[in-house]
């Protein structure tokens, strides 16, 4: 029996989708600017609403889904008045939390998995309301972690394999945004000390 007959066109479908997620996905904190990063998470939320959907993790697909709302209320927050409330905040981390009752709700199956994305995306939640690219890297960081497990769930190997490179992004963008800081600090430094001369 070859193991290619077990796999079903919507897996491999779902499986194409998160190798494009990946790519995507990478790039997210690597922006330089927050509305870079909520660019890039709108697009990236997407592509993983149809993976999830196609393997039946229907929260996944679910926090994908609100996180493109989130998205775009963020992004105008600052900007237009109607994304300025702080009434946001409140209304996504109340939707995240009560999604995994679409999974849990199922007759005869229980099980713990839904709750990581949801609890994830309540981290993620705040990570995009914040204006610190610092803090919302941090945050970030914790989501992704919670997003990783649940990628075991369903067993997701394009999410396993997204989220651990995001993770990895995360790192490699809050190391060079330090590093830029550092460096314009030092120049700022060396700029004093030669008006003082």
């Amino acid at each position: 029996m070859n193991c290619f007959e077990t796999i079903s066109p919507a897996l491999l479908i779902s499986q194409l989708f998160g190798a494009v997620g990946i790519f995507i996905s990478i790039t997210i904190y690597a922006g330089k600017n927050r509305s870079n990063i909520i660019t890039c998470k709108f697009i990236s939320d997407i592509v993983w609403a149809v993976n999830y959907t196609l393997i039946g993790a229907y929260t996944g697909a679910l926090l994908n889904v609100i996180a493109m709302a989130r998205e775009t209320v963020f992004y105008n927050r600052g900007k237009k008045k109607w994304a300025s409330s702080r009434l946001w905040l409140y209304v996504f981390i109340l939707l995240v939390l009560i999604s995994p009752a679409i999974d849990l709700m199922k007759p005869g199956v229980f099980s713990i998995a839904p709750l990581f994305p949801a609890v994830g995306s309540t981290f993620a939640v705040l990570s995009f309301y914040c204006l610190n690219e610092k803090r919302m890297r941090l945050l970030g960081l914790i989501a992704q972690l919670l997003w990783l497990v649940y990628g075991f769930f369903p067993f997701n190997p394009t999410g396993i394999i997204s989220c651990s490179l995001t993770i990895v992004s995360i790192i490699i963008g809050a190391l060079r945004a330090h590093k830029d800081k550092t460096a314009d600090a030092d120049t700022v430094n060396i700029d004093q000390k030669g008006e003082k001369k």
